[in-house]
């Protein structure tokens, strides 16, 4: 009887979707399923401030993150159609002038692609790049970020990655020698532009796993990993 007389007021006061919400007669809204897509990537030869045109990150994104590959000392700010990215802490690596950056946006950025402009610390030396992605997730808070550096054919992280998450991966070698491949990740570009390679991935694996960038012959080379949960 209380819950016919409840449901006769909510009926007259037009409140039966927040009555029927609180009786649990509806399901609570579903945290959205966590992805982290490929959007574009360009490069650039020279300058402080570099405008990488117009890229497409995608819709519905939570935030969007920016993979940097570059010939200079760091980066000091970038923008994607008009908002401000931040520098995910830990993620920037460097060998000699050559480094590696994740950036991302602190709230939903707008649209579905923009100018993507970055202006570095110093004058680029050689060509670099910038890639966007989508990320989709419920935690946009990125975990812990990894880093490493080595002198060789091969460069390995360590790195944990929730269940149901996924990591962005960002590697180079500095005299362009070739990417052989990543493990536990899956390549979504690479570019070997005057004598430089930059390459973006995600990775396919969760939990504690070792990433690996692999090239054909030694040289200086990075790899730089950012994990996110769902």
């Amino acid at each position: 009887m209380k819950n016919l007389r409840a449901l006769l007021l909510a009926l007259s006061l037009g409140l039966i979707p927040a009555f029927a919400w609180a009786a649990g007669w509806l399901p609570l809204a579903k945290a959205p399923a966590f992805s982290l897509t490929f959007g574009q990537e360009n490069q650039a030869a020279s300058g402080t401030t570099v405008n990488y045109g117009i890229l497409t990150y995608g819709s519905g994104c939570t935030r969007v993150v920016s993979g940097n590959v570059l010939y200079s000392t760091g980066i000091s700010s970038e923008t994607v159609n008009g908002s401000s990215l931040g520098a995910v802490s830990g993620a920037f690596v460097i060998t000699g002038s050559f480094a590696g950056d994740i950036w991302m946006s602190s709230a939903a950025v707008a649209g579905s692609s923009g100018n993507v402009s970055v202006t570095y610390a110093g004058a680029i030396g050689f060509n670099s790049s910038t890639a966007v992605y989508c990320l989709i997730t419920a935690t946009p808070s990125p975990g812990t970020a990894v880093h490493n550096i080595a002198s060789g054919t091969s460069v390995a992280i360590s790195v944990t990655i929730p269940a149901g998450g996924g990591a962005l991966v960002i590697s180079g070698s500095s005299n362009g020698n070739a990417i052989t491949g990543i493990t536990n990740a899956a390549i979504d570009k690479t570019d070997v532009t005057n004598g430089i390679n930059q390459t973006y991935a995600h990775t396919t694996a969760t939990g504690t796993i070792t990433v690996t960038a692999s090239y054909a012959s030694t040289d200086a080379i990075f790899i730089s990993v950012v994990p996110w949960g769902p």
